[in-house]
């Protein structure tokens, strides 16, 4: 798909021929979700320091930065959403929300399409703490100095 150049483009990407890309079928982008998505959310959730998302509005689970942080803070405004098709979602994104939700919900929210608002996530346990909207980014800055390991 797409135009002549980004096919181009594309194929002569120095990841065209790494990290399964040479592979036939959908195990090379299978190979290529794990070492993309799957992996470099890993790098991020295993930073030594801890890290604090800050999220508003719609939010999709991909490139997955939401769910690799320590800490999530979301408005009261926030909507989790996945961006894949119900029924056809890739091998990271059903990965990193099973380290959050368990592997029925997962399920759930994958095959259903259905999204979750801020309050199910705080329930659920991904979201650790839900802020006025227009008080989100002085609440999430008093919460993340709150922590003694975590200097203002």
């Amino acid at each position: 798909m797409g135009s002549a150049k980004a096919q181009e483009e594309r194929t002569s990407h120095r990841t065209s021929k790494i990290d399964g890309a040479t592979r036939a079928g959908t195990e090379a982008r299978m190979l290529q979700e794990w070492h993309y998505y799957f992996q470099n959310t890993l790098r991020w959730r295993n930073l030594r320091k801890i890290t604090v998302a800050q999220v508003q509005g719609t939010c999709t689970r991909r490139p997955h930065a939401d769910v690799a942080c320590d800490l999530i803070v979301g408005a009261e405004n926030v909507l989790f959403a996945d961006v894949v098709a119900p029924g056809s979602a890739c091998a990271a994104s059903s990965t990193s929300a099973t380290l959050e939700f368990g592997a029925r919900k997962t399920k759930e929210l994958m095959l259903t399409g259905d999204a979750i608002d801020v309050h199910e996530a705080h329930r659920l346990g991904m979201v650790s703490k839900v802020f006025p909207t227009d008080e989100l980014e002085e609440q999430t800055l008093a919460f993340a100095g709150e922590s003694p390991s975590c200097p203002p």
